[in-house]
């Protein structure tokens, strides 16, 4: 008989897969014992949690299909048994619907090997914590503070940094919620009608040139204007236009079947002659999709769904006004309501809506050495 297995010898079998909680039963010399050792499993790192958590673990494995089995030692368990048993648990996981989508892969398979990750957030977390402060800026108010009543839009809702209106769902996802506001908000143009967020990375994740990607699903109703967007790092010091805006997703919630990109900057802004809309075919509020864009010093293209469907390049955005993409830019995520891009709400009844992005990433060229500038990020990589 082979010998117990020791601590020294302990082997543990790792693998994201979709979660349906596995328990072992092993009978070496007749007793029974459970292998049980669940722990959340993402790229970056396991955090082992505790006894007391383990039914918040369950709910958090299910819903974000990952978790990791860990054989635990046993002095009954001997070493044929431990094979036997990672085999049962590889042969199980093999048998599952695929993974959570890794960092890189698109839905038409894997991103091309030219991409390198620098920074990504999965929006890992509990239910109803905040998005990342070191990286997520909530701004707030209706823009009369910064001298654009409106959003310069003639948008509805205030921005907030209540909870309420942008948190993590607990299921590795960030819900942007704009709502019917109380009576007590004012905004400019009298008694606020909406709340809802705006998170910006000024001054922490700030790339230049590359790939920024985000898998986003969008709510659909008439007024509802959720938008994944780069402004240039500059700003506000540098005022728009002259900022640069990449406009990566833009939806009209009253024609859920398609979605649009633009290009803004000085000479060609507002009703910029660089946009694009995109219908392929289906709704886009029924379910999530890979929205991005790639830039670099001589042009811009918009993905969705790793199909390119608008590209420019400098020298038809020169023929027309100053090129204002060669610094840093900011990442924003925010849900408007109202406004001249697709119009009031009809009826309320489209509140409360809710935009969920499952991660936000941002590549480099792989054959191109980062530089400092290329990628700001207050916590390092």
């Amino acid at each position: 008989m082979a010998s117990p297995v020791s601590p020294a010898r302990c082997r543990a079998y790792e693998e994201c897969r979709p979660a349906a909680p596995i328990i072992a039963l092993l009978r070496p010399r007749g007793k029974v014992g459970l292998v049980d050792g669940m722990e959340r499993c993402d790229s970056v790192n396991s955090v082992r949690l505790q006894d007391g958590r383990r039914r918040q673990l369950d709910a958090w494995c299910l819903s974000r299909r990952v978790f990791r089995v860990q054989l635990c030692c046993m002095p009954n368990l001997t070493a044929a048994w431990s094979t036997l048993l990672l085999t049962v648990v590889s042969v199980s996981l093999a048998a599952q619907r695929a993974p959570r989508r890794p960092a890189g892969e698109s839905l038409a398979g894997k991103a091309p090997s030219i991409w390198t990750l620098q920074w990504r957030d999965e929006f890992d977390g509990p239910r109803d914590a905040r998005p990342d402060t070191l990286v997520w800026t909530a701004q707030r108010g209706d823009g009369c503070d910064r001298g654009i009543c409106g959003w310069g839009n003639s948008e509805r809702q205030t921005y907030t940094d209540a909870t309420e209106n942008a948190s993590l769902t607990g299921e590795g996802q960030l819900a942007i919620t704009a709502r019917v506001a109380s009576a007590s908000q004012t905004c400019w143009y009298g008694p606020c009608r909406y709340t809802s967020a705006r998170l910006v990375t000024k001054g922490r994740v700030e790339p230049t040139y590359g790939r920024v990607e985000a898998r986003i699903r969008v709510p659909a109703g008439q007024g509802l204007w959720p938008a994944f967007w780069l402004l240039g790092a500059g700003h506000p010091d540098i005022p728009w236009p002259a900022c640069g805006e990449l406009d990566i997703m833009e939806f009209r919630g009253s024609t859920p079947m398609e979605t649009s990109s633009a290009i803004h900057g000085p000479g060609y802004s507002g009703n910029t002659p660089f946009s694009n809309r995109y219908r392929p075919g289906g709704d886009f509020s029924r379910g999530y999709h890979l929205f991005a864009v790639e830039w670099s010093r001589d042009s811009v293209v918009f993905t969705v769904d790793a199909t390119a469907h608008y590209a420019v390049d400098r020298a038809a955005i020169e023929a027309k006004g100053r090129w204002a993409f060669d610094g840093g830019f900011q990442i924003l995520l925010n849900l408007a309501v109202g406004g001249g891009f697709d119009g009031d709400p009809a009826s309320d009844a489209v509140l409360p809506a809710t935009m969920l992005v499952d991660y936000v990433r941002v590549y480099s060229k792989a054959s191109r050495r980062r530089a400092a500038s290329d990628v700001r990020h207050a916590t390092g990589w």
